[in-house]
């Protein structure tokens, strides 16, 4: 890994859908992957102060129908997304 060679720490997002007025009812495929103002800033500063040498997190809310898992994101930087697009 890039971080064995060289030291550089890092963390991937792959984000969901993240939308301007926040609203995922309009699109059904973000009733799965919508990402939520408030829970891309918490996740972005949690990995931001994670003392992680390398990682790779998906940026979802904890949406009913969401197939990616997130379960490294909650157990090794404490992510806890607080929305849900099913309850919009």
């Amino acid at each position: 890994m890039y971080y064995d060679l060289h030291g550089l720490e890092s963390v991937c997002l792959r984000i969901g859908s993240v939308l301007k007025d926040d609203d995922p009812t309009k699109v059904a495929r973000s009733q799965s992957v919508w990402l939520s103002h408030r829970d891309l800033v918490q996740l972005v500063k949690k990995s931001l102060l994670a003392e992680v040498q390398f990682a790779i997190y998906y940026g979802v809310s904890n949406n009913r129908d969401r197939f990616w898992d997130i379960s490294n994101a909650v157990a090794e930087i404490g992510y806890q997304p607080e929305d849900d697009a099913s309850t919009r």
